[in-house]
């Protein structure tokens, strides 16, 4: 109830509000849902974190909230990998294109309290992130407009 209440007083302060849940409180998340353009749920590329992810595709598709799956901690060499699971696991799609890699970089900036992106090189895991979230904005984009349009 404080997350709704919260985002409440603020919602119309911001074009996205992004609100990261731990995944377990069922109610929090119905009501979360209840006022989202879209579900965008992180998933590692493993069978279990795939199976918990249709418990939340299936909440949000019974409250007709559009969903999209976002692969996170990757590696460069699992892209097949990534394309076999997404097709065996299609029910709880759709999958962005494009995922969150396993890199370094990450492991190195956190420590300091830092984010890829304050990077000032260039960096294999700054211009990852640049293209997830880029990919995730056009869809969240477009959802919302897919809602507002109703």
């Amino acid at each position: 109830a404080d997350v709704i209440e919260t985002l409440a007083r603020h919602i119309g302060d911001y074009d996205v509000v992004l609100i990261d849940t731990a995944g377990r409180d069922e109610r929090m998340m119905a009501s979360i849902l209840d006022i989202s353009d879209m579900l965008v749920s992180p998933v590692k590329p493993a069978h279990q974190d795939l199976l918990e992810l249709g418990h939340f595709v299936h909440v949000a598709r019974v409250r007709d909230v559009p969903t999209i799956a976002v692969f996170n901690e990757a590696t460069r060499e699992s892209t097949v990998e990534l394309k076999q699971l997404a097709a065996a696991f299609k029910a709880y799609g759709p999958f962005l294109a494009v995922a969150m890699q396993q890199l370094s970089s990450y492991r190195r900036v956190y420590p300091f309290g830092r984010g890829v992106l304050e990077i000032g090189r260039e960096d294999p895991a700054k211009n990852n992130f640049a293209q997830v979230f880029a990919a995730v904005g056009r869809v969240v984009d477009k959802a919302h407009a897919e809602r507002v349009g109703q």
